[in-house]
């Protein structure tokens, strides 16, 4: 028997997309907020705020790099 889920896909897809969603559902329960729900996202927002000791998101987003001003002559 195949397995056909929504628009025709796999079950190992599927398997890889509820675990992803339940990483997500993880990081939410302990206040934090990943910028997706992309297993990458999610797994970079849980080591900012273990690095940080705050919640990403919700206390901190990551900074993005400053803008080079050019020099004064």
């Amino acid at each position: 028997m195949a397995y056909c889920g929504i628009g025709g896909g796999d079950a190992t897809a599927q398997k890889q997309w509820d675990q992803d969603l339940e990483l997500y559902r993880q990081a939410r329960a302990q206040g934090i907020q990943p910028e997706g729900t992309t297993r990458n996202k999610v797994v970079d927002a849980l080591k900012a705020s273990d690095a940080a000791g705050l919640a990403f998101g919700k206390d901190f987003k990551a900074a993005a790099p400053m803008p080079v001003e050019a020099e004064a002559v």
